[in-house]
């Protein structure tokens, strides 16, 4: 049993719900514990094609718990290595997942909620959500978030954001591309629903592979390496079986094998 966090599992996806209401979702020690696990447990499950992160209450994430700072200085003597170490972990196991993470975000996304979602592959916010990235207001330096939001929108923009410790607005973080769609709040569930919905028709191994293939370029590794992992990660991963089926698929203008059997049913 969690204590800060509650997943619920559906038709091949699994939804993290962070469950800290009364403090707007500051990630503490547990928290950022029982993420990390329950991260690693959804990707590996086989029955899990993708993970949906949220929160419940009125905001996303109000960034990393201060307390546990204060407890770490004390305890370790000016030191926030402890609380930047979960938390790089954390994200770390985001990028790593076998499966697309969708983030599902509305009201304040603050620091530690913001490199969740530039860590996650599709993020959709509520137009009131707000994104703030305010560590230099305290006199600390974003170093775990950075690599990801430069990443999500580029370095130049990044940097920006990170140094002023301004606020995004929803539609600004749509326009820099840290969110790939913005609506109403109650519309949120539709919209990744229907995300969800196109997930489900895509053939799972080829999805997981494009995943990879984006995160290489992303990496830096070159547009040489790249067609060197679409070589590798293409139709040859299932000796073109699936491919071949895809394709068929297409030409019969029927579902192919791996469509959820509900859309298949006259």
């Amino acid at each position: 049993m969690f204590e800060t966090i509650e997943v619920v599992r559906g038709s091949r996806v699994a939804v993290i719900w962070m469950n800290r209401p009364e403090v707007h979702h500051a990630v503490n020690e547990v928290m950022v514990k029982e993420l990390t696990e329950a991260m690693r447990d959804a990707s590996a499950d086989q029955e899990v094609s993708a993970i949906v992160l949220a929160s419940r209450g009125e905001s996303f994430c109000s960034g990393t718990d201060l307390g546990w700072y204060q407890r770490a200085w004390h305890e370790r003597g000016q030191s926030d290595d402890a609380p930047d170490a979960a938390f790089a972990e954390l994200l770390k196991v985001i990028d790593d997942v076998q499966v697309p993470v969708i983030v599902r975000v509305h009201g304040h996304c603050v620091g530690t909620g913001v490199g969740l979602v530039a860590a996650a592959d599709i993020a959709v916010a509520s137009h009131e959500a707000e994104f703030t990235q305010a560590e230099t207001r305290l006199g600390m330096v974003p170093r775990v978030v950075a690599p990801y939001l430069a990443r999500a929108i580029g370095s130049r923009q990044a940097g920006r954001w990170l140094m002023t410790g301004e606020t995004l607005s929803a539609a600004e973080a749509w326009r820099l591309g840290l969110v790939h769609e913005i609506c109403d709040a109650s519309e949120l569930d539709a919209r990744i629903n229907g995300i969800l919905g196109h997930l489900m028709t895509a053939e799972l191994g080829a999805v997981m592979s494009t995943r990879k293939l984006v995160k290489s370029l992303d990496a830096g590794s070159g547009q040489k390496n790249a067609s060197l992992q679409v070589r590798g990660d293409g139709t040859t991963a299932s000796g073109g079986d699936l491919a071949q089926e895809g394709v068929a698929a297409f030409l019969e203008k029927r579902w192919p094998a791996w469509a959820p059997e509900e859309l298949k049913s006259p």
